[in-house]
């Protein structure tokens, strides 16, 4: 006996009453670009707070020091950014938001914290984001924590 599981084996997964289409590759690329753009502008906004109201000097100088707590505040950032949007706005980001695309789990459901943090771990994960370059929409970050992204007709509608 076959267990096919729909969303996992096909490029759609069936519920009682709705249907969800994989969002294509394209969409996926400008979540991507979009959320990018915002945690890159959220970056500079933590940098303008930090030096208005505590003096910080933001260093040019490329000392291990100085490159490790840069690289520490990015993964900070992407972790944060990912697990609050998506966990507290129903598997959307503001890029999801933009293209009408959010997260589901493998039942169809928003995602529970644990699955969204996953993600976002997984987002760390070198060439993560070349993970797409296969023939399904689907990234390694989207097969580790059972998700999916999909088109939502509902984002938009009154």
């Amino acid at each position: 006996m076959e267990n096919k599981n729909p969303i996992l084996d096909e490029m759609y997964l069936q519920q009682p009453q709705q249907m969800h289409h994989l969002a294509r590759h394209e969409k996926r690329f400008l979540n991507n670009l979009i959320d990018s753009l915002v945690m890159s502008g959220m970056t500079r906004l933590i940098e303008f707070v930090l030096m208005k109201f505590y003096a910080w000097e933001p260093s040019e100088e490329l000392t291990p020091e100085n490159i490790l707590t840069s690289l520490l505040m990015g993964l900070s950032l992407t972790i944060a950014y990912y697990c609050t949007m998506e966990g507290f706005c129903n598997g959307r980001t503001i890029g999801k938001f933009l293209t009408k695309t959010k997260v589901v789990d493998i039942n169809g459901q928003a995602p529970d914290f644990s699955s969204v943090l996953i993600r976002s771990l997984s987002r760390l994960v070198p060439f993560e984001a070349l993970s797409f370059l296969g023939k399904d929409p689907i990234g390694w970050h989207d097969k580790w924590s059972k998700t999916r992204v999909v088109e939502d007709k509902t984002t938009f509608d009154a």
